[in-house]
């Protein structure tokens, strides 16, 4: 294992440890999902991805290295981008499960949009 590899396997443990407890402690209800962005870099991704959830009505939206953060009650949304083209969308939510499906659908949907009109968000 390289060190590059190693490094982005820690990074991913410790967001998934310290993200789950916060998101998952306050909030039973997740849904979790992929996208796959063609010939997206993490860079593309992070910026694509805050965009969409800013265009999603979710606030507070924070760029956290390969990853973004938001809210909007009674949801929050994690996207990773650090496997960019791939991408995960976590969305947590104090309502249903079902709820937190349709927003995590909603999300992925507006991250492929913002990605193919790409030439008016640069």
């Amino acid at each position: 294992m390289t060190m590059t590899s190693f490094r982005l396997l820690f990074v991913a443990a410790s967001l998934y440890l310290a993200l789950g407890q916060v998101c998952l402690a306050a909030s039973p209800n997740a849904s979790w999902g992929g996208v796959s962005l063609e010939r997206a870099s993490v860079d593309d991704c992070v910026h694509w991805s805050a965009r969409a959830l800013e265009e999603e009505g979710f606030n507070s939206v924070q760029k956290l290295g390969d990853a973004v953060w938001g809210t909007k009650d009674p949801h929050s949304a994690m996207v990773f981008c650090w496997a960019a083209p791939n991408l995960t969308v976590v969305i947590t939510s104090n309502a249903s499960s079902d709820d937190a499906g349709r927003v995590r659908d909603q999300v992925q949907h507006r991250i492929h949009e913002v990605a193919r009109h790409r030439e008016h968000w640069r």
